[in-house]
């Protein structure tokens, strides 16, 4: 039985038992705890999330928030469209596009650039599609669309490669206790000489010496992609935990956030959502902020192909409660803290994002028009506008991730 059909079975009989014993679920009705194999899965039922939208500060949810002009070096420009990275001293940047990755120190100072593309040692193909700043051992992991994960110094040496038995498409990096973990979903795609597998693959390496620990082909077997394109996406915003979340749109499959269970080779089921999409361009997007709180939002492609994200919703996970919400940054008068993409803004336990200070400035300029822009968020945000210089590098927002929340949100 394929997990989407079995969670769904599990659900109906936990609401037929409900029903025999007089009994309630927990929370608000809108989710439930159920047994899957032995593991606890949530399944938030989106047709019991309670109508109206709740507005959550940001600061309720992070702490440290820093607003960071990026230097003007001439290599230090990047699209903002770019996936951040902070660490306790760093600030990474990978970009989208073929561009070098990029190293600030956390006051926006550019340190260097890491790895380049083309195809000698320590060079890129395509694209870095995911990164690891390892300070305790001042190393950089770097890995894209080939078959190595590129190790470098935080002084941007390249050091070694780790060698991945098969090519990789999208993957994504896990290291806890020295152990290396990278999944991929790749496309079946024909390189010169070279086939992309079909298979979702999980790999374990020792880091020291590079040596293959694991290998496990269709560690689940309804997670096999014929041919779509699709890719893995995390969060890893919680401190050991490698969440992993297949990523495409579809109508009614993938939606069901899991867990890696690096020391026991397992992926297990987390999180799902029971909800009967009837539009096929639906698909549900997942990412876990903390312990404590789930996030869900859902997309719509366009026949374009680009997406339009509708309702964001909350899952308290320790009282079993969900609602819409919407996220205002009130370090920063109270605007908008999402814009698009909200997933990507919270990332290996930070909320971060860069944006070009021209857009920010006309960001601004609309929300000082606003009639609920009270005096309080205009001094903030006149203040921050008079810092602001147009053809300067980008600014960086970031905050520190609360490893839980213990008040109610809603």
């Amino acid at each position: 039985m394929k997990l989407k059909s079995k969670i769904l079975f599990f659900v109906a009989l936990a609401f037929g038992a409900f029903g025999c014993t007089g009994s309630v679920p927990q929370g608000d009705g809108s989710v439930v705890e159920i047994m899957v194999g032995g593991n606890k899965v949530s399944v938030l039922l989106l047709n019991k999330v309670r109508s109206g939208t709740v507005t959550i500060p940001l600061s309720s949810l992070v702490e440290d928030f820093e607003m960071v002009q990026l230097e003007n070096h001439k290599d230090a420009f990047f699209h903002p469209t770019a996936a951040i990275t902070v660490t306790d001293n760093y600030i990474g940047v990978r970009p989208i596009y073929a561009d070098n990755y990029k190293l600030f120190n956390r006051s926006g100072k550019f340190l260097r650039t890491v790895s380049r593309r083309g195809g000698g040692p320590g060079e890129y193909q395509y694209s870095i599609n995911d990164d690891i700043i390892d300070e305790k051992n001042g190393l950089i992991y770097l890995c894209g669309s080939t078959g190595k994960i590129l190790v470098y110094s935080v002084l941007g040496n390249f050091l070694k490669e780790i060698v991945v038995p098969q090519l990789l498409f999208r993957p994504r990096m896990f290291l806890s206790d020295g152990i290396l973990s990278v999944v991929d979903a790749p496309k079946v795609y024909q390189v010169p000489n070279h086939t992309y597998n079909d298979e979702y693959m999980l790999f374990q390496f020792d880091v020291n010496t590079g040596r293959l620990l694991e290998k496990l082909p269709s560690p689940f077997e309804h997670l096999i992609v014929r041919g779509n394109g699709d890719y893995i996406q995390n969060s890893q915003n919680v401190q050991g935990v490698f969440d992993l979340f297949p990523n495409y749109f579809t109508k009614d499959q993938f939606d069901t956030l899991y867990h890696i269970d690096v020391k026991r080779n397992k992926i297990l089921p987390f999180f799902t959502v029971e909800y009967n999409f009837t539009n096929a361009r639906d698909k549900p997007i997942f990412f876990q902020l903390n312990k404590s709180l789930m996030m869900t939002t859902l997309k719509e492609t366009t026949r374009a192909g680009y997406y339009i994200e509708k309702d964001l919703i909350a899952i308290d996970m320790n009282n079993l409660t969900s609602s819409r919400v919407k996220i205002l940054n009130d370090y920063l008068g109270n605007m908008d803290a999402l814009g698009i993409s909200y997933d990507v803004k919270f990332h290996k336990g930070y909320y971060a994002y860069s944006i070009q200070p021209e857009d920010l400035m006309e960001d601004i300029e609309k929300r000082l028009t606003e009639r609920s822009c009270t005096e309080k968020d205009r001094e903030i945000l006149k203040k921050t506008l008079s810092k602001l210089k147009e053809g300067t590098n980008n600014v960086v927002f970031f905050g520190k991730l609360k490893e839980e929340i213990n008040t109610k949100l809603w």
